[in-house]
């Protein structure tokens, strides 16, 4: 188990390329349009296109290609789970690829899962590259000035811009400690490749300490 090795969102990458000096707000706000918009997009293109700039990006900020693959490894299970999902389940539209008694593949269906794996991968990569490449001091007031006004109306913005922050980067912190309950729990014969009563049972053993 290397979830804290694998998952890098919430941890800073320190380095001096032109998308670690550009402004947190500017990063804040072109990431959450990137995500909007990549949700919205349903072209090849449009997918390639995102793709493209992906690798842009991350070699503009100087972040080795590996992290960007450890940032999806530990999603391999949602990744498939949606694929199936939408393969087998959710369209049964269009010209039939596959079948096997009731089971039938679509084309549609194919394509939706494609497309719905491709939108999570983005999703995990931009907002990895976010806080990669920003510091949690800059993060913090990126977010304070932005919702600025807000100030106006009472609001608790530097508590509300400190406590998002905190949660992000503390990401790290939760999955170095349940790397090392992993550990615990399977120096004390806990199955978690057993039956799935015993990966339950480890599992609980697991999560109920965090």
């Amino acid at each position: 188990m290397r979830l804290n090795r694998d998952i890098t969102l919430g941890k800073y990458f320190p380095g001096d390329s032109l998308v670690h000096r550009l402004d947190p707000r500017t990063k804040v706000i072109t990431t959450a349009i990137i995500l909007v918009t990549i949700f919205a997009t349903q072209s090849w293109f449009g997918y390639a296109t995102w793709g493209g700039l992906i690798i842009f990006l991350y070699r503009q900020s100087q972040i080795p290609g590996i992290v960007l693959l450890k940032n999806l490894r530990p999603f391999l299970y949602l990744f498939i789970l949606t694929f199936l999902w939408h393969i087998l389940f959710l369209s049964s539209e269009g010209k039939v690829l596959f079948a096997l008694g009731p089971i039938q593949i679509t084309y549609n269906a194919l394509q939706t899962a494609i497309i719905y794996c491709l939108r999570i991968g983005m999703f995990i990569v931009f907002s990895s590259l976010l806080t990669l490449t920003t510091a949690p001091l800059e993060f913090t007031d990126a977010i304070e000035k932005m919702l600025a006004p807000l100030k106006q109306l009472k609001m608790p913005v530097h508590e509300f811009a400190l406590m998002t922050s905190i949660a992000i980067r503390f990401i790290p912190t939760i999955l170095d400690e349940a790397e090392k309950l992993y550990l615990a729990q399977h120096n004390r014969a806990a199955r978690f490749n057993g039956t799935l009563r015993e990966r339950v049972h480890a599992l609980l053993a697991l999560v109920v300490p965090l």
